[in-house]
């Protein structure tokens, strides 16, 4: 593998330490620093599919598959991330697309790290590795977008600066940006709100 796969690591660790910055801090600039790191991740990840794709060409059509889908989902999640990164689409129009497209993106990796298990090419704990990151990211998250325990209980207190007086005492463009409508998709009821920052203690 190429130094374009390891710079591809580098950005997916620093896209989820900005994520996770953002969800900790609620900071802006997390959030639009996580969306270009993501990004960089997308671009690389590409070239690292077609590396991997002329390691193991000898499998077979299985191989050509893995690398059509692999590749065809990686472009729906750089464009998807382009458009939110350029403000020229909302995150609910992308959302579904964006989260099978990861999916299949996630699928891709653990099938890449079998098949350095079983046919070599590359060092066996490589593949490993890939198996046991992969494993604990599905318990991870099927753990907690199962439980929902984690979202019962106690009533999360209310914003404080959360009346619309305060609102509207921010500058106009800060009113009319992207921000408000993101606030919509977690805040503007009481039922978001309860669920969206239950989920942040939950994450």
């Amino acid at each position: 593998m190429g130094p374009q796969t390891i710079i591809a690591g580098i950005a997916l660790l620093a896209a989820a330490g900005s994520l996770l910055l953002f969800f900790v801090t609620e900071n802006e600039t997390a959030d639009k620093a996580s969306n270009w790191f993501f990004l960089v991740f997308y671009g690389l990840m590409a070239w690292t599919v077609v590396e991997v794709h002329n390691l193991y060409i000898e499998v077979g059509g299985f191989v050509w598959v893995m690398t059509v889908v692999g590749l065809a989902a990686l472009a729906v999640l750089f464009v998807g991330s382009l458009l939110l990164v350029l403000e020229m689409i909302g995150f609910e129009k992308v959302a579904m697309l964006t989260t099978v497209a990861f999916l299949v993106v996630m699928a891709w990796m653990l099938t890449v790290s079998i098949l350095i298990v079983t046919q070599g090419a590359l060092p066996v704990t490589l593949g490993w590795l890939g198996i046991g990151v992969m494993a604990v990211s599905l318990i991870v998250v099927g753990f907690t977008a199962t439980d929902r325990e984690m979202l019962l209980g106690e009533e999360m207190p209310g914003p404080a600066l959360g009346e619309d007086k305060y609102f509207n005492q921010l500058p106009k463009p800060v009113r009319d940006g992207f921000n408000r409508l993101r606030w919509t998709w977690r805040y503007d009821t009481p039922e978001k709100y309860q669920h969206s920052v239950k989920g942040y203690y939950r994450m």
